[in-house]
C-alpha cells in the first residue's frame, strides 16, 4: 500500500495541497494521515474512495502500478480545489463504486441476518432470558 501512498503524495504535491488540507477534509490527524501515505498503517477502500474523492482524481491513477500523467492535473494558483463540490464523470464513479461496496455490505449483513432467523426458527438458537 505504500505505493499507493506514494501515488496520492504526487497527487497532493501538484495540487498543492498538504497534509493539512487533507487531513482536515478527512477528519483524522496529520500524524494518522502521514502514517497511513507511508504504509505504516493499512488504508482501506473507504479510505481511498474518500481521497480519491478529496483529490478529484479517477481511482485507478493511485491503485494500478502505472505512472500517474501529473501534466494533465490543473491547479490554479490559489485555488482550493479539495473544496469543490462540483461532480464531475469521475466522482459520480467513484461514488458508484462505493455504493456497490455498501451495498456488498449490506447484501453480506442481510445474509447473516437470515441465517439467524433460519436457526432461530429451527429450534437451533434459543434467545437467552
Amino acid at each position: 500500500m505504500k505505493e499507493i501512498g506514494d501515488r496520492i503524495k504526487g497527487v497532493m504535491k501538484t495540487k498543492r495541497l498538504t497534509l493539512t488540507n487533507i487531513s482536515d477534509e478527512l477528519q483524522i490527524t496529520q500524524g494518522n494521515l502521514s502514517l497511513i501515505l507511508s504504509g505504516k498503517r493499512k488504508m482501506d477502500i473507504n479510505f481511498i474512495l474518500q481521497i480519491v474523492t478529496i483529490l478529484q482524481i479517477d481511482i485507478r491513477n493511485i491503485v494500478y502500478e502505472k505512472e500517474i500523467d501529473y501534466s494533465s492535473l490543473k491547479v490554479n494558483e490559489g485555488q482550493e480545489i479539495y473544496k469543490t463540490k462540483i461532480k464531475t464523470k469521475e466522482d459520480v464513479e467513484n461514488e458508484n463504486e462505493k455504493l456497490r461496496f455498501e451495498n456488498d455490505l449490506l447484501k453480506k449483513r442481510i445474509f447473516e441476518q437470515e441465517e439467524l432467523v433460519a436457526l432461530f426458527k429451527s429450534g437451533k438458537l434459543k434467545l437467552s432470558e
